[in-house]
């Protein structure tokens, strides 16, 4: 701090602004009670000091609008962290005279670029301010600052409502296509937004300070341009779009994305926007299309992260469709998820389609984002690229969910609605049944009565039909993994179960004829025993099959191992199709065939 001060270079003052923001962003509260604790008043100042000097036109350099920024994203951050702002008393008066020269005055290159970051930070402040005045609790400050209090919001509230005319008139000219300056018209529709909202909820929608005509005048100047495209540059297989791999056309994208998005947010407020967002939805949908992999997904298909450069686009088409009060249809949804990369676009995505996963979302975020981290009561946070699909989490974490029937309820419930058939058509089709066999295997949840309903609820929705993956287990890894089920789920039955009859019907879909040769010998008679419990558990009037019945063929010699009984179980009606194939079976054995077909 003490360099910073003394330094006549603004680049010094950047980077150690830069410093004390981002270990702050990083520890969060301890870190700004630290800082101000043992540099309080030097480091108010220097923030303070900062600010003013563009505030108040003094400083007209690059590096010098730059420290502004980095100040603003100091004191950002020390609201985020609830440590209180009394001190923006000493340049909240400067902003509003800020904006109203920021409106009219031009600057060249660089400089240019970095007053519109500054405009984008002074009102992502003011947003921060807005927010904090709405909330009702706010923790203890940290000294030396104070809580928010009625002034400083009356202060920073009353420089907006009066330069939000002339900022909208700035915004909204055509030669504002820059990631700085689309930036800053996506911060600026967020303060209208909610500005809109207060209004709204006040009922004062008249009057030369409304925020209704700037809002109004923003929307109007939006044309029907086609999206933005984002390109990766570099290395185009890096499964997140890092800061660096971008090329300057592809940053404007991405601020432009975020922009539109802003606006149609404000647009579902505003009478006389729906057809501007019919035309973006639209607009949102083929770009999408262009982008996703076609639905259902084939079977070779893996549950690992793909291109996640399309995360922008999803997000702008939630938002789009919350602001026009339409829903996705299954395709749409499935493919937007399909190239989601972040946890709150796939959340929002989630809850738009009806998928409430409740205290279930945190085994879902450890699931795209640690897979292989150790279970914790605390959830992991949702930072970088995920380790798996997002649209394969919610399967991926009820696979592995902890042995607590209550976590696997809470994953289990909109696992089994009908929107979930929507989500199973992004996912790899071999997941749903893998997910079923694993849960089975490592949990107790057939036991559990609650549990157990919605597990047969879940085979209902995604399971009865003849698999689609079928043909895809000669490849040597799901065949090892089928085994794997396979011998987890016998050793489970014939030790723990007692023939329950659910176990007993997923364990024996591994007898089924596209199955390893390994699953279909252990269910048909390698272990004598195994199939024996397998016939008792499996009468065809209490029990149902997980596949349909064609897709069931006994081995040669099956039915001399199962002996001569009268008694109807699936294994035997398997066994006598099988047999009848070759016209073994008698006409009262077909008669009772073609019934239980």
């Amino acid at each position: 701090i003490a360099s910073a001060e003394s330094a006549e270079s603004a680049e010094t003052q950047v980077e150690v602004l830069r410093f004390i923001r981002m270990s702050c962003e990083v520890v969060g509260r301890g870190a700004v009670a630290w800082w101000l604790k043992e540099e309080g008043t030097k480091l108010l100042t220097l923030l303070r000091r900062s600010v003013l000097s563009p505030l108040k036109g003094k400083g007209s350099s690059n590096f010098e609008a730059l420290c502004a920024v980095e100040a603003l994203r100091c004191w950002i951050t020390f609201l985020r962290c609830g440590a209180g702002c009394d001190r923006l008393e000493s340049f909240a008066a400067e902003i509003g005279s800020y904006w109203h020269r920021f409106a009219v005055q031009h600057f060249e290159g660089d400089v240019m670029e970095s007053h519109f970051l500054l405009t984008a930070h002074l009102l992502e402040l003011t947003l921060e301010v807005f927010r904090l005045r709405e909330a009702q609790e706010v923790e203890e400050p940290v000294d030396p600052l104070q809580s928010l209090h009625a002034g400083i919001a009356s202060v920073v509230s009353s420089a907006f409502c009066a330069a939000s005319p002339v900022l909208a008139k700035r915004l909204t000219r055509v030669e504002n296509t820059s990631s700085a300056q689309q930036l800053c018209l996506a911060t600026f529709t967020d303060v209208l937004d909610v500005a809109v909202s207060a209004a709204m909820a006040a009922q004062r929608l008249e009057g030369v300070d409304s925020p209704l005509r700037p809002a109004k005048q923003l929307l109007a100047a939006q044309a029907d341009e086609p999206l933005p495209e984002v390109e990766v540059c570099g290395d185009e297989a890096a499964p997140w779009p890092l800061g660096g791999a971008y090329k300057s056309s592809s940053l404007a994208a991405l601020a432009r994305l975020r922009a539109l998005g802003a606006l149609a947010r404000l647009g579902g407020k505003l009478p006389g926007a729906k057809d501007w967002l019919q035309a973006l939805r639209r607009r949102a949908i083929e770009a999408v299309q262009r982008r996703a992999p076609k639905l259902p997904l084939p079977a070779a298909t893996e549950a690992l992260v793909g291109d996640v450069t399309g995360d922008p686009i999803s997000a702008l088409l939630i938002d789009v469709c919350l602001a026009c009060q339409e829903p996705l249809s299954s395709d749409d949804f499935g493919q937007a998820l399909a190239i989601s990369g972040s946890w709150p676009t796939a959340q929002a995505l989630f809850r738009h389609a009806g998928l409430n996963f409740g205290e279930g979302e945190d085994a879902i975020v450890r699931a795209a984002f640690q897979p292989h981290a150790v279970w914790s009561e605390d959830a992991p946070e949702a930072l970088g690229p995920p380790s798996l699909a997002l649209a394969a989490a919610p399967f991926w974490a009820l696979a592995t969910a902890d042995a607590s029937c209550c976590g696997i309820r809470e994953l289990l419930k909109p696992l089994v609605t009908p929107e979930a058939s929507d989500l199973a058509k992004a996912v790899p089709p071999w997941l749903p049944f893998v997910t079923f066999a694993s849960l089975l295997g490592h949990s107790k949840a057939w036991r559990d009565e609650t549990c157990r309903e919605l597990l047969e609820q879940y085979v209902d929705r995604h399971l009865r039909s003849s698999p689609s993956w079928k043909d895809y287990l000669s490849q040597e890894w799901i065949s090892e993994l089928m085994r794997g089920l396979c011998d987890r789920l016998a050793k489970i039955f014939l030790e723990e179960s007692f023939m329950d009859t659910l176990l007993a019907s997923t364990l024996w879909s591994f007898s089924a004829c596209f199955m390893p040769p390994a699953c279909r010998a252990a269910c048909w008679g390698e272990d004598a025993t195994l199939l024996r419990f397998l016939d008792r558990a499996l009468a065809c009037e209490s029990s149902r099959l997980l596949w349909q019945l064609e897709d069931y063929a006994a081995p040669e010699g099956a039915a001399s191992r199962l002996g001569k009984t009268n008694a109807r179980t699936w294994p035997r009606a398997i066994a006598a199709r099988s047999a009848g194939a070759g016209g073994l079976h008698t006409m009262q054995e077909k008669v009772d065939l073609d019934s239980l077909e």
